[in-house]
């Protein structure tokens, strides 16, 4: 920034056509002005502190929006770790469901248990991944909100 103390310098040229019929007909006057402001303190003083008070408030708006920006990255963050941490969860339930599925059905092939724990067992595989899949959806809705809060993409 800079301070500029006085105005600007003015220069001007006229023209005036007087068609007073009294003294001289038509008389016409061509003229320069050149106009120099100086400056006082009695001028500048009010200017610069409003000057300054405008600036004051453009920083607190500046900070204001930064806490808010910063805030919401922050919650925007820790919804996407929460849903990496649930997605990690449910990926472990998974695999252990599928191993304890493979055991159910070794052990109904060799007679063990019946049709209806393979049955059931598969149901819980199934709605094990479909929860795993939904916390994939809800893990990419996470990194998106993410970089759209920061304002990398729309």
């Amino acid at each position: 920034t800079w301070t500029v103390d006085r105005e600007r310098p003015e220069l001007s040229a006229f023209a005036n056509n007087n068609t007073d019929t009294s003294a001289e007909p038509n008389v016409t006057s061509l003229g320069v002005r050149f106009k120099i402001p100086f400056s006082y303190d009695a001028v500048n003083e009010p200017k610069r502190a409003a000057a300054a008070a405008e600036v004051v408030v453009a920083q607190e708006e500046l900070a204001l929006a930064e806490r808010e920006v910063g805030g919401d990255v922050a919650q925007a963050r820790a919804r996407l770790d929460g849903a990496r941490k649930q997605l990690t969860g449910l990926e472990a339930r998974r695999a252990d469901l599928a191993a304890v599925l493979k055991l159910i059905e070794d052990a109904q092939q060799t007679g063990q248990t019946t049709f209806n724990d393979v049955i059931r067992a598969r149901l819980q595989l199934y709605e094990a991944d479909l929860a795993r899949a939904s916390a994939r959806v809800a893990v990419e809705r996470g990194r998106s909100d993410v970089i759209q809060t920061l304002g990398l993409e729309p």
